[in-house]
């Protein structure tokens, strides 16, 4: 399974004087990023093209793209996931203070262990999965950590791959019943669900061309194409014939689409003046994770509020600046609550 992204290192949030340079390198991105420089300075490469932001300037950046970060010493950087946003080119903007506990929320989600309790509105839900065939994010929910990203996207670029799944999670080092148990945490979906998916979005570029249904059912992993019209249509509500004459029709559109991004409602600085349009802040909404054992030594920090902790039937609350250090393979429960 080939390796397409490596990630050298994470800027940390800490000390702005302990800070030491850090680097990062992702090629082919899962889902679009949203770069934000806290305070230093970071120099960002997307698609060969070179970007200088400064503190409280961000760049989202779209899916697809292969970036490389380097933020200078003393400076602090937040790479974003952010799966169901839709970003058709690269987005330089400022990202005024009070944005800051919304997008360290969005990370903290992003990591793959909190989760909202409920949708977190206008803003798209990380690991949201497209609700239509004409929607340019073709792409199911994706998983964030690295051994289970790898082997999403290696689904994704070879979907009728015929691996069952005691072989992919033995390409992990797991169980079958824990590469399940891990997956749906991640995304949301059982790996069934979730793979099912994948071949639906796998055939919406193939639909596009002069390639037979039957033929795109099979290139996608489908042994019956009646049975890939079926999870074609009660995913995308509509037939893949439907699908193929809205795709070639917004094919043509497209150079005429002035679509805007769902994520920045943010303040967007406009070239060549100091004019700027201001969103509202949305209100942080209670997240939490579900019952787990960690498998490393796990710090959970509280950046902001009172967040409620169940160690081993134990509990504790925690309020800002604290923090508690759980050893592996302690069972536990994280529940932060609204704002």
């Amino acid at each position: 399974m080939p390796a397409e992204s490596r990630q050298t290192s994470s800027p940390a949030i800490l000390d702005p004087d302990g800070l030491p340079a850090a680097a990062m390198e992702i090629a082919h991105l899962p889902a679009p990023l949203l770069f934000w420089v806290v305070h230093g300075q970071a120099d960002v490469r997307i698609d060969g093209s070179d970007w200088s932001l400064g503190a409280d300037e961000a760049v989202l950046i779209p899916i697809g793209a292969t970036v490389s970060a380097n933020t200078q010493r003393g400076s602090t950087a937040v790479p974003t996931w952010l799966p169901g946003t839709e970003v058709p080119t690269i987005k330089h903007f400022s990202l005024p203070r009070e944005w800051e506990p919304i997008v360290l929320s969005r990370f903290a989600a992003g990591l793959g262990y909190l989760r909202p309790v409920e949708d977190f509105g206008e803003l798209p839900l990380p690991l949201r999965v497209a609700e239509s065939a004409e929607s340019s994010q073709r792409i199911p929910p994706m998983p964030v950590d690295e051994d289970l990203n790898r082997l999403a996207r290696f689904l994704l670029a070879y979907p009728s791959a015929p691996h069952t799944l005691g072989e992919l999670a033995s390409s992990l080092s797991l169980s079958p019943r824990t590469l399940q148990r891990r997956f749906q945490g991640a995304t949301g979906m059982t790996f069934s669900a979730w793979l099912t998916l994948a071949r639906v979005c796998a055939s919406l570029d193939l639909l596009a061309t002069d390639l037979s249904v039957e033929h795109i059912a099979h290139r996608v992993g489908f042994a019956d194409p009646s049975a890939f019209s079926r999870a074609f249509r009660r995913i995308m509500d509509q037939s893949p014939r439907e699908a193929r004459h809205r795709l070639r029709q917004s094919d043509r559109d497209r150079a005429d689409d002035a679509r805007t991004p769902t994520f920045p409602t943010l303040p967007v600085s406009r070239e060549g003046g100091e004019q700027s349009r201001t969103a509202p802040v949305p209100r942080l909404l209670p997240t939490q994770t579900w019952p787990r054992v960690n498998g490393s030594h796990v710090a959970i920090w509280v950046y902001r509020g009172t967040v409620d902790v169940t160690v081993d039937a134990r509990h504790k609350v925690l309020h800002r600046g604290e923090a508690l250090i759980l050893p592996a393979s302690t069972h536990h429960e994280v529940r932060a609550r609204e704002d």
